[in-house]
């Protein structure tokens, strides 16, 4: 696809719908990789670019449950090995630091290091996703669903749920909430 002449781009911000917007653009490989590790400023110019962006703390917890709570194997268990699985959110939050492609600050996704074009062109909320199909088309788009796909659907939202206490779920304190940093 194409907006005002340059090829869309989609940086792909983990825990914020990245499979399911991949699989409604066609995209055939993704990475979790920031654009400022994975692609030239040249290109990044030349570019229109597409990331979307979570509340820090939902996506934190879908991170923690995707990465802690599963039984296959995940970039964590690779490195670590199976004992991490073990991890409280707190430590969690530690190898999230020392590993900023699992969820680390948005901004290495939405940001470039770039007086000309400092941000991706477009960044949407993962809470306003219905809304990127009409935001494409009137960019341009086109043909496009006009829905996006829901696959890799945490628990929570395939329930339907709309707010868990996760600190009362895994029996921790809510202070780790204060350890969330935004740039």
């Amino acid at each position: 696809f194409e907006i005002d002449g340059k090829p869309l781009i989609f940086l792909h911000n983990p825990k914020c719908a990245g499979t399911s917007i991949g699989k409604y653009l066609g995209v055939k490989r993704r990475s979790h990789t920031f654009a400022s590790k994975r692609i030239s400023l040249k290109w990044w110019l030349s570019t229109f670019s597409l990331v979307i962006v979570r509340d820090p703390v939902e996506r934190f917890f879908s991170a923690y449950y995707g990465n802690m709570k599963n039984d296959h194997s995940t970039f964590l268990t690779k490195k670590y090995g199976k004992e991490v699985l073990r991890s409280s959110p707190e430590e969690f939050l530690e190898l999230v630091r020392e590993n900023p492609k699992l969820c680390g600050p948005q901004t290495l996704w939405t940001d470039y290091p770039s007086t000309v074009k400092p941000r991706a062109d477009l960044v949407m909320k993962f809470e306003e996703l219905d809304g990127l199909p009409s935001k494409l088309v009137s960019l341009g788009v086109n043909p496009l669903p006009k829905t996006i796909p829901r696959v890799n659907v945490g628990v929570k939202r395939d329930q339907g749920l709309r707010s868990v206490d996760h600190a009362k779920v895994l029996n921790m304190k809510k202070k780790i909430l204060k350890f969330f940093w935004i740039k």
